[in-house]
């Protein structure tokens, strides 16, 4: 049902239901926004498997941000605060499972003990943001749905079979990612950026100047950061007009001082990432 966050953000959740025979599962649900949403700070003692189904999300852990999109997968460990800060969340549909770790651990998915902790273990030491996962969005979808399935007779053994594959699709995607850290042409490119965000550069220039291809900085941003480069520079600009905004500047000087060609153009970027229009946002 509808509920209100903060006053004004609205999420449609599907009802939260235990999974009777895999003690290890404490929930796993579908939320959407169906506009702009605030997520309350909050943090839970287990394990939290996020998939992004559609849509753009910007969730903050431990103080770090990180830009998420359609088909990526966010891990969020035991006891760590997370939720919105600074902007809403956009319209968005995600799947969130939750597990008891120390249960797997100890064998609840009937893994073998040396397998079950060898899995745990490469899971809990992945990275936080997994972009793209292969083959996990099918698996997300069809836990959700076994949830549902209360009188199916094979669905605790379907559903143990599902979370295990969902925990080997991320160890294997975290043993490729290694320890994530980012590249060269990425860590380059964000620094230019940050360096002109008040007289953006040409992303053909920005690669130029840095002597790589544009390809080759298009790939690396969309696979390590999650999203294309272009959009990674209109949310720095975003972000650093945003400030502006609080600080007391007029909308219009903030546009022009942000490279954005028009107010009108400033207002509709402002308003797709932020959730709201930037006089509200001043306000």
């Amino acid at each position: 049902m509808p509920k209100s966050v903060e006053g004004r953000a609205f999420y449609w959740e599907e009802p939260q239901r235990p999974f009777i025979g895999l003690p290890e599962i404490t929930h796993c649900k579908r939320l959407r926004t169906t506009r702009a949403a605030m997520m309350p700070w909050h943090r839970h003692r287990f394990l939290e498997l996020c998939l992004i189904e559609r849509g753009s999300v910007r969730w903050w852990v431990r103080g770090k941000a990180v830009d998420l999109q359609g088909g990526d997968v966010f891990l969020i460990r035991p006891h760590e605060p997370h939720g919105s800060f600074e902007r809403p969340h956009e319209p968005c549909s995600y799947i969130s499972i939750g597990l008891r770790t120390h249960r797997i651990r100890g064998t609840s998915l009937q893994l073998p003990p040396g397998e079950a902790r060898l899995l745990m273990k490469v899971v809990s030491h992945a990275p936080r943001h997994l972009p793209a996962v292969q083959g996990v969005v099918a698996l997300f979808r069809r836990a959700v749905e076994l949830v549902h399935l209360s009188r199916d007779p094979i669905r605790v053994t379907e559903m143990r079979c599902v979370a295990t594959a969902i925990l080997i699709a991320i160890a294997r995607a975290a043993k490729r990612a290694g320890a994530l850290q980012r590249s060269t042409v990425v860590e380059e490119a964000a620094a230019v950026m940050d360096q002109h965000l008040q007289r953006p550069l040409p992303l053909p220039e920005i690669a130029r100047k840095l002597g790589w291809s544009i390809s080759h900085l298009k790939a690396s941003f969309r696979r390590e950061m999650g999203l294309p480069p272009a959009e990674y520079y209109l949310r720095r600009r975003i972000t650093a007009a945003a400030s502006a905004l609080k600080a007391g500047s007029p909308v219009t000087a903030a546009a022009l001082d942000f490279g954005f060609s028009s107010s009108q153009y400033f207002a509709t970027a402002f308003k797709r990432i932020t959730g709201r229009t930037p006089r509200d946002y001043r306000k």
